[in-house]
This record gives C-alpha cells, structure tokens and sequence, in this order.
C-alpha cells in the first residue's frame, strides 16, 4: 500500500480530525482521530524527526552539530518531496472500511532505517499499519500542528495539550492536504 496524498478534517460536531489517505489501487483510508491520539501522533512524530536530525548530522559528518540545527536541515530536505498546496484528489477513492468512518482507539509505532512504522486499531477492532518515510512524517506534522491551531485545540510546540479557559466557537475550517 502506497500513500500517495492525505487530507484532514477537523469536525467540529465530533470534535474530531477526519483523517484521509490516498493509496494505491485508487482507494482510501478514512478515520476519526481524537484530540488525544492527535497530541500522541505529534509527540511520536517530533522524536523520530528528532532522531532522524541526529543521523542527518553524522551523515554530514559533523556529529557535532546543534540537534536543533541538525533537525532543521533533516526537516528541510524531507520537505523537498512534499507539497501542502495542492488540493487533495478523493473523488472515486474507494472506502478500505466501506462508508463509515472508524474511531482510532489504539497506536503504536516502531522503526526501521528511516520508516517509521504506525499501527492504528479502530474501536472496532480493525487495524491496518502505515508506512512513512522522513518527507511523510514532517508533512503530517505540519498538517496535524496547521490543523490543530486553526480547530483550537491549543496544541504547543511540544505536543501537550494546553488547557483553555473557554473553548471559543471553532471557526468554519477548511481541509488541509498534502501530497
């Protein structure tokens, strides 16, 4: 199964992202996440993007080099294969799960060289694993943060939830995809 384009929803009825995945075979994977799953996808997400700046810098051979910085230039060459912009192609996807959209209530993660392997189960007790790779990752993050920030979900830079005194009324907000 290969990714070819993701696209998010954020809910606001459920209070929810709806999370789209283009793959091969011109199917889908469609799928509630919680604000809580969304804040762990993120925490994983900045660790793997963490150590793929460490092996960047030793690749560079310069091991040396501020982890920060190093993870800057990791972020920036896997971001070379991503596009933010270009509107998401759902239109005769066929449904992996039929018409229904199922709760992810269960993940857990594991890697191997520079994939980064998730294994999602639904409440129903479906599961099904995703594959990414460095550009995958940094563009989901920054899918999952755009999303996050415009649904108010007080999301920070660290991924922990940020308690808000009242929730404000969520705007009207419009899917953000990548390629």
């Amino acid at each position: 199964m290969q990714i070819e384009q993701i696209n998010l929803q954020y809910n606001r009825l459920e209070d929810r992202l709806i999370v789209r995945i283009g793959i091969s075979g011109h199917q889908e994977l469609r799928f509630f996440m919680t604000r809580l799953l969304t804040v762990e996808l993120l925490k994983v997400i900045g660790t793997q993007r963490s150590d793929a700046g460490t092996r960047f810098a030793q690749e560079l051979g310069a091991p040396t080099l501020d982890p920060q910085v190093a993870r800057e230039f990791a972020d920036q060459k896997a971001m070379s294969g991503v596009s933010l912009e270009k509107p998401y192609e759902g239109e005769g996807r066929k449904p992996v799960f039929g018409e229904r959209i199922p709760l992810i209530s269960a993940m857990s993660w594991g890697r191997q060289n520079d994939v980064t392997t998730f294994t999602f189960k639904t409440v129903t007790s479906e599961q099904f694993t995703l594959n990414c790779n460095a550009s995958l990752l940094v563009g989901f993050e920054q899918l999952l943060r755009r999303l996050s920030a415009t649904a108010n979900w007080a999301i920070d830079a660290f991924a922990t939830p940020v308690p808000t005194e009242q929730p404000a009324p969520a705007p009207a907000i419009p899917p953000q995809s990548m390629h």
